[in-house]
């Protein structure tokens, strides 16, 4: 078995206070901030049409609305009819620059169901060829061991092994939950661990002057299949926190 050998923690990244909470937002305090989504966009190169991604538990859609704003193909999965409605109707209300599905056949949707359950096939039949997924967890979830078969569901909707696809998640070294701290990016690495991936880069960011409520820390995890991982570091061993990975997926 591949040894892992988890990034080093590095220093915090100070970035300003920018929230846009999609209107209806049933949690505007869980939204990240477009400062954090801006930076691992960029960085992976995720604002490219050719670059297909998933949001299987997308919530009010605040990673859909930013990916596809700025070019990229990011599809969503909502099983909460109220979030669900609320990021449909932000998705159904970006003009992007190109004409939907003008690179890839595929145009962004959000779809209401349990990402367990739900395959995202086009009109003829075809399985959504995910090159990564970027999403957010419910904290609670994490915490209370209750996310191994939407981890098992995230692998089914990557592409086949040994094309290099990835899954990043949005989460937190430290937040406050019911009055009570909590270390959900350390419980999600150990999960992801336990289902065969690999920890391959991280990158945590403190906000300055957040909205009253809302986190103030914010840290992406990115995980590759544990039998890929000598491969991706051969690459670039540090693509959220060293040098960009984009070139990877030309």
């Amino acid at each position: 078995m591949t040894e892992i050998v988890r990034p080093p923690v590095e220093p915090y990244i100070e970035t300003e206070s920018n929230w846009v909470i999609p209107e209806g937002a049933s949690n505007p305090e869980y939204t990240i901030p477009d400062a954090v989504l801006r930076y691992v966009v960029q960085r992976l190169g995720l604002d490219e049409p050719h670059m297909i991604g998933i949001d299987p538990m997308c919530g009010n859609g605040t990673n859909l609305s930013f990916v596809n704003e700025v070019g990229g193909n990011l599809y969503g999965i909502e099983l909460e009819e109220p979030t669900y409605e609320v990021a449909r109707l932000a998705l159904s209300g970006i003009q992007p620059s190109l004409p939907p599905g003008w690179l890839t056949g595929w145009t962004p949707e959000v779809v209401h169901g349990d990402c367990t359950k739900v395959a995202l096939r086009n009109e003829d039949g075809v399985l959504l060829p995910a090159r990564y997924i970027y999403a957010s967890p419910p904290f609670d979830a994490i915490m209370n061991g209750e996310l191994d078969d939407v981890v098992v569901a995230f692998d089914g909707m990557l592409l086949p092994r040994g094309l290099l696809s990835f899954i990043l998640i949005d989460s937190a070294d430290e937040a406050i939950r019911h009055g009570n701290a909590i270390n959900p990016a350390a419980v999600t690495t150990e999960l992801f661990e336990r289902f065969d991936f690999a920890l391959l880069d991280r990158i945590a960011f403190r906000i300055t002057n957040p909205p009253p409520g809302c986190d103030d820390q914010f840290t992406e995890l990115m995980f590759v299949r544990r039998q890929e991982l000598e491969t991706w570091k051969k690459m670039n061993a540090q693509p959220l926190s060293g040098a960009s990975a984009s070139r990877f997926f030309k």
